[in-house]
């Protein structure tokens, strides 16, 4: 029950966040409330919440009927957290991570307290499972479309609130200093990423799955 650690990890680490207050894990601002899930890495942590529940529920029941009956559209949920948690741990790695270097500070920043959690364990534990551990249905393209989802909400919702709203600070650095015309490159880049991630893990995922077994349909 691996997905039992990543459950109760988000679970504590989400609710002392929101009524303790946290750093929101990009420019180190306090945070208290709601205002917790303003980034994207609460939000894909939060998701993946609920598609590691699923699959909770899900194995209980397979072990009591003595079946995987785990339906196709519960692990296209969990890959689709997974995709973004891939995405969340790629960013922090390789965009965060340096951006804290070049404002004095330590990479390892990115990863520490609350952030080891949502910026590297969660990633780890969610693509180990859906690419090793879970062994029922493959994956299209088409199946790796509904990844993208989440990630296209939160960008539309980061547009409106930082470019033209105006109301949250680029916490992620995306406009590189105020240039909001460079935010619609960015976005376009990643969802290059989040959909390269969601194929990556279906790849590896289908490696276990006979082509033309039932489990595949």
């Amino acid at each position: 029950m691996i997905n039992a650690i990543l459950v109760v990890d988000v679970a504590i680490t989400a609710f002392s966040g929101i009524t303790g207050g946290a750093g929101d894990g990009q420019v180190g601002n306090h945070i208290i409330g709601f205002g917790y899930f303003k980034p994207y890495t609460m939000d894909s942590n939060v998701l993946m919440f609920f598609a590691s529940a699923i699959m909770i529920a899900f194995c209980i029941k397979n072990l009591v009927h003595g079946a995987d009956m785990t339906p196709k559209w519960a692990l296209t949920f969990y890959l689709t957290g997974s995709s973004c948690l891939f995405l969340t741990m790629f960013i922090a790695a390789v965009f965060l991570g340096p951006m804290k270097v070049m404002m004095g500070e330590s990479y390892f920043v990115m990863f520490q307290d609350d952030m080891f959690f949502f910026h590297l364990l969660n990633p780890l534990i969610a693509i180990f499972t859906f690419t090793f551990l879970m062994k029922k249905h493959r994956y299209g393209m088409r199946d790796c479309l509904p990844a993208i989802v989440p990630t296209v909400i939160y960008s539309v919702v980061y547009l409106i609130m930082v470019v033209f709203l105006k109301k949250w600070n680029d916490f992620y650095g995306f406009t590189f200093g105020g240039r909001y015309y460079l935010v619609p490159l960015v976005i376009i880049v990643v969802y290059c990423l989040v959909s390269g991630f969601a194929a990556l893990l279906s790849r590896l995922h289908n490696r276990h799955i006979p082509g033309n077994s039932p489990a595949s349909k």
